[in-house]
């Protein structure tokens, strides 16, 4: 039976998280400054006060509320020459939900990156389908193949008595004109099909709105039945 992907109501709305790796609040604050923000002297919070201090592995809605946005430690730590001056401060400190929006952002962003790679791999891989209980090459240059015999069967009225066809086992099969006709229509109908579900599921992986629910959806399940891998 066809699985469908894991799909995500596009309607809800998850909460801002309380928590973020130190790596993808760095990575919201970053983007924020491609926004027009202006770090505090340029410097990232936890990184440069007090020295001997290594940045934490997670920050938290609560490290955030209490964080001094402009702390002037941090010029005389790191800037002791423009120490004082107004315009080694930044603006205003950003919001959390700031920070966690840009931070969700970026993590779907490099989730579906990741996603669509998958998807795009396990697409390739499947060049096989079915048809008389034989696996038959469905790649670009067989798939060609396949359409112009069947196109020379409808053309000529003496097929040769001879003709063969190779299936995926190596196997020379013979084929009537009627044959090679009926399996240009399988292949006709296994492509069709193979292109529905890929675009089921690339619509999948955009719609979803977490990096979670991205990651969730499984490329490998819901091919069509008659698809099948080379053994």
């Amino acid at each position: 039976m066809t699985q469908s992907p894991v799909t995500q109501d596009p309607t809800a709305q998850d909460p801002a998280p309380q928590t973020l790796s130190y790596d993808a609040f760095a990575q919201a604050l970053l983007a924020l400054t491609e926004t027009g923000l202006a770090l505090p002297h340029d410097i990232l919070p936890w990184t440069a006060f007090p020295e001997e201090a290594e940045p934490p592995e997670t920050i938290t809605k609560t490290m955030w509320d209490r964080y001094t946005w402009n702390p002037p430690q941090f010029a005389a730590a790191t800037q002791p020459d423009p120490y004082g001056r107004e315009d080694a401060k930044a603006g205003d400190k950003p919001a959390w939900d700031s920070l966690t929006r840009h931070a969700v952002h970026q993590a779907c962003e490099e989730a579906r990156q990741h996603k669509h790679a998958q998807l795009a791999a396990e697409l390739a891989r499947r060049t096989t389908f079915t048809h008389n209980a034989r696996t038959w090459q469905g790649d670009t240059k067989s798939a060609a193949a396949i359409t112009a015999a069947a196109l020379r069967a409808a053309a000529e009225p003496n097929w040769p008595k001879d003709f063969v066809w190779i299936d995926a086992a190596n196997t020379r099969v013979p084929m009537r004109a009627e044959d090679i006709t009926a399996l240009a229509k399988a292949l006709s109908a296994w492509q069709s099909a193979r292109r529905i579900h890929a675009r089921t599921l690339k619509d999948a992986i955009t719609a979803a709105t977490t990096a979670e629910a991205i990651l969730a959806i499984n490329v490998a399940q819901g091919w069509p039945e008659h698809a099948t891998q080379p053994q």
